[in-house]
């Protein structure tokens, strides 16, 4: 308990001396709430969707919550990720300190392309573009009031709010691919590995004899999982290596992690079925446990790929 105590008085101590070694912070925090106020009395021009029994018009951050929130969603990890950047901006926070500068006129022009983006979106209603253009503000702002090294410092992890604006409905095309994907693959899993006779039709899985049926819907497709573990090789790559191309490495086999991911927890639900009936299959599926299997090859394979990584291209021992 005592550890723990200590642990957070030193956060404590580690925010506000950041606090107190950030010089114009007053500026930044005014413009930056006159920023979200214009963003949530004008930031969305889409109407009539509701949060409870609230009708919301007009904010924009109605409108993302609404987006994370919203039932089968595969954007929830939104709400998650502004703390992951603060987090962030807190480990690096005497990096950042150090690049403090003079104001930079850049930084407005910046912004002000946020303001266009954010028109653009308002006229064709689509409020992605006005998300993104509050994200841009944002970083504009930051650039205005501590200089251009600032921003070229705070580049990682503010990019992260890329993964902030709601997929939607944009996420289907990869949704099916990926639900192609896993349904083909479980077929010949089953077949050639396990001896278990599977048909796939489109994104259907039958037995033989028709008695056990599974499609593998769009909540099933893996998004969730291949998006968190995108954003964890993304995060893991840029703190832990120096060079882009590591960087890029991680990155680039974090889909397959995902995939695979979820092949696992597809064949675990077929075998649960082929011994048990489709109500054992079932439980396995509705399984919040072992729903959390496609994430464990990905975060593993991750660490593993990330430590040869280590020892093999950045020359760490």
């Amino acid at each position: 308990m005592n550890e723990i105590a200590l642990r957070l008085k030193k956060f404590w101590q580690g925010v506000c001396e950041f606090w107190q070694g950030l010089p114009r912070k007053w500026i930044f925090f005014s413009l930056l709430l006159c920023t979200i106020a214009f963003f949530h009395f004008y930031g969305n021009s889409t109407y009539g969707y509701l949060i409870g029994r609230v009708k919301y018009m007009r904010s924009l951050f109605a409108w993302l919550y609404n987006a994370y929130t919203a039932e089968l969603a595969d954007d929830s990890h939104g709400l998650l990720m502004p703390f992951v950047i603060l987090g962030l901006f807190f480990w690096k926070r005497e990096r950042l300190l150090k690049a403090v500068s003079e104001p930079w006129l850049g930084g407005l022009v910046i912004f002000a392309a946020g303001i266009i983006l954010h028109i653009i979106g308002f006229i064709i209603q689509q409020t992605r573009l006005s998300a993104m253009g509050f994200f841009i503000c944002i970083y504009g702002l930051m650039g205005a009031v501590w200089g251009r090294r600032w921003l070229s410092e705070s580049f990682f992890p503010y990019f992260l709010v890329v993964f902030c604006i709601p997929l939607g409905s944009l996420g289907e095309p990869i949704s099916f691919r990926l639900r192609l994907i896993v349904t083909n693959a479980v077929a010949l899993l089953s077949h050639y590995v396990f001896g278990v006779d599977v048909i796939a039709e489109g994104t259907r899985l039958f037995s033989p004899d028709r008695l056990f049926e599974y499609e593998v819907a769009a909540p099933c497709s893996g998004i969730r999982s291949l998006i968190a573990i995108i954003a964890v090789s993304i995060i893991y790559g840029w703190v832990s290596f120096r060079r882009v191309t590591s960087r890029l490495a991680l990155l680039a086999v974090a889909p397959p992690l995902a995939v695979i991911g979820n092949i696992c927890r597809m064949m675990l639900i077929v075998l649960a079925a082929e011994v048990g009936g489709q109500e054992a299959g079932l439980k396995v599926h509705e399984s919040t446990i072992l729903s959390l299997i496609p994430y464990v090859p990905g975060f593993l394979g991750l660490g593993l790929i990330g430590m040869w990584i280590k020892k093999t291209w950045e020359g760490e021992k």
